[in-house]
């Protein structure tokens, strides 16, 4: 195998995982700004319940991004 192509399928890997990579920061940065909103629209004070509304937020929030790739 020329080197050339080696290299060349190498690159390719690595920009298909570093824009993996970046979309999942992307996403989850959105999550938490999606928490952060939520949390204080409902000005929680506990900690035990400010985890509930963080966990809701996150399945809700990924299952919105899931249902508008799959549309």
């Amino acid at each position: 195998m020329p080197l050339e192509l080696f290299d060349e399928v190498l690159t390719q890997i690595k920009h298909k995982f570093d824009d993996k990579k970046i979309y999942w920061q992307d996403l989850m940065t959105l999550a938490r700004k999606e928490i952060q909103k939520k949390v204080q629209q409902l000005n929680i004070d506990n900690e035990k319940k400010k985890k509930m509304i963080q966990d809701s937020v996150v399945v809700t929030f990924l299952n919105t991004k899931l249902e508008m790739q799959h549309t």
